[in-house]
């Protein structure tokens, strides 16, 4: 007797990840370490590599960080929405608030060669956020700014 689903000895050693998380916090600072907790479950669960759990971690702090903190001109409470999803080999974030456009790209990258005390204050944590992720995308519309980090899951391959 045959089972119920044909095995493919190719096909059963892919490693195919589709996992996804959704999420909505609210723009106060005590929820970016629920934010961080969620992640944490989720990497767990994933078995995403402790490196990428860590570059992914400071990127988040820094760019939900910045909306809390920087994004609004009112004390209203406001929601935004993350994602996280595995694919290809690659964990994508997506990022939508409704705060003030804020291209991150779009930030001159602080000047390396100064010392500390010649540096303006800002800008390191957002030049730290484009040096850690594969690749940022961005995108302001319907009033929202949407940010796309994207950090590949086999970049240094260390555990």
């Amino acid at each position: 007797m045959l089972p119920p689903f044909p095995f493919h000895p190719t096909l059963s050693k892919l490693s195919v990840m589709t996992a996804e998380l959704s999420l909505q916090i609210i723009n106060n600072r005590p929820e970016i370490r629920n934010l961080r907790n969620r992640f944490d479950s989720y990497a767990e669960d994933n078995e995403i590599p402790t490196k990428v759990i860590h570059d992914v971690q400071l990127a988040l702090d820094e760019v939900v960080t910045n909306i809390v903190e920087y994004g609004y001109d009112d004390d209203d409470t406001h929601m935004i929405d993350l994602r996280f999803s595995l694919e290809n080999q690659s964990l994508k974030i997506i990022i939508i608030d409704d705060a003030n456009p804020y291209n991150i790209l779009d930030k001159e990258n602080p000047h390396t060669s100064q010392s500390l005390e010649d540096k303006p204050i800002g800008g390191l944590g957002i030049f730290l956020v484009k040096h850690l992720m594969t690749n940022i995308d961005y995108e302001y519309r319907d009033g929202k700014n949407h940010l796309s980090l994207t950090k590949s899951l086999t970049e240094g391959d260390i555990d």
